[in-house]
């Protein structure tokens, strides 16, 4: 099966991979990203809508369809949960994963999301290679 690479995908994969670098040097300098990390919450999970959230989550689905192998432990429980909450208050709020009720899944996403890039990169280094490059290694 082939996927038809679209510019919401392209920009999906830019922003999914901005933030794993993102968290990568985060661990790289801290050994682990505290809840509380303002480069996280003010770069990121802040400012992300709902457009940019559903377009990332488009692209995990689009794996887990494609390469289910990919996702370990509760890593595609956290996507449905993730998924069913953006569908379910989407319309009350702009950026609805930024939510007080919301923002411990944000959270819980936003490290699925760093595991999945890394487990498809091979390795938990941060690096830059084409976006393009990741997603045709995983699904051309």
């Amino acid at each position: 099966m082939t996927t038809l690479v679209t510019p919401e995908l392209e920009q999906a994969l830019d922003l999914w991979q901005r933030f794993t670098e993102s968290q990568n040097q985060i661990i790289k300098e801290l050994k682990t990203i505290p809840r509380d990390n303002k480069t996280m919450w003010n770069g990121y999970l802040h400012q992300w809508t709902n457009y940019e959230w559903r377009i990332v989550l488009e692209a995990v689905g689009e794996l887990l369809t494609t390469h289910p192998e990919v996702f370990k432990g509760n890593q595609r429980d956290v996507f449905v949960r993730t998924v069913q909450t953006l569908l379910k208050y989407e319309t009350s709020h702009d950026r609805c994963l930024d939510t007080k009720m919301t923002k411990s899944q944000a959270w819980n996403m936003s490290m699925v999301l760093r595991e999945l890039w890394n487990q498809c990169q091979g390795d938990i280094q941060p690096r830059r290679p084409s976006p393009l490059d990741s997603y045709r290694t995983l699904f051309m």
